[in-house]
C-alpha cells in the first residue's frame, strides 16, 4: 500500500504533458526574467542611440555655423577680421570686383541662436541674412593673430591675416 500511496502522489503532481507544476513555473519565470531582460536591452538602446542622436546634430549645427563663417572669410575676404566684441566681428570681401563690408552678429533669441550676416557696400546698399536658429553656444573672442570662434563644442581658430587676394585675384579692389 505504501507503493501505492506513492504513485497517487507522483501522479498529483504530473502537469500536462509529463511537465510537472513546478517545472512549468520554474521554466515560466525565466522565460518572463528572459523577456524584461530583453525589453531592458532593446529601451537602453533606443535612450542611447536619441542621445547620440542629439549630440551629433548639436555637433553638425556647431561645425555648420564655423564653417559657414570659415568659408566666407577664406574665400571671399581681402582684409583681416576686425573684433568688434564678443558677439560681432566683420571683415572686407571681393564679391564681383566690388569690395563690400561683412559683419557677423550672434544673435541670442528665444528660440536659440541666430547668426545674422550682414553685407554692406560702398553705395550703402545692405543685405542681411540669418542664420538659425541653433542650439548651441558661440562667441567670438580676439587674441594676437586670431579670431577664436568659442562653441560648445570646442574652440576654432581664425587667423586675422590671409594672403592678400587682390593679389591673387588679380582683381583691384575699387
Amino acid at each position: 500500500m505504501p507503493k501505492e500511496k506513492l504513485q497517487k502522489k507522483s501522479s498529483i503532481c504530473r502537469g500536462v504533458g509529463g511537465i510537472s507544476y513546478i517545472e512549468f513555473l520554474l521554466v515560466f519565470m525565466i522565460a518572463v526574467e528572459i523577456v524584461f531582460s530583453l525589453l531592458f536591452i532593446f529601451e537602453s538602446t533606443i535612450d542611447w542611440y536619441s542621445e547620440l542622436k542629439k549630440d551629433y546634430s548639436k555637433s553638425l549645427d556647431s561645425f555648420h555655423v564655423i564653417n559657414y563663417i570659415r568659408h566666407d572669410y577664406y574665400n571671399r575676404g581681402i582684409s583681416e577680421i576686425n573684433f568688434i566684441s564678443s558677439q560681432k566681428i566683420f571683415f572686407y570681401e571681393l564679391v564681383d570686383g566690388k569690395k563690400k563690408k561683412v559683419t557677423y552678429q550672434i544673435l541670442k533669441t528665444q528660440e536659440g541662436l541666430l547668426l545674422k550676416r550682414k553685407v554692406t557696400s560702398n553705395s550703402r546698399k545692405s543685405g542681411v541674412n540669418y542664420l538659425g536658429p541653433f542650439d548651441m553656444k558661440l562667441e567670438f573672442a580676439d587674441s594676437k593673430d586670431f579670431i577664436v570662434l568659442k562653441s560648445s563644442i570646442g574652440n576654432f581658430l581664425l587667423p586675422k591675416n590671409i594672403p592678400d587676394r587682390e593679389l591673387i585675384l588679380g582683381v583691384s579692389v575699387e
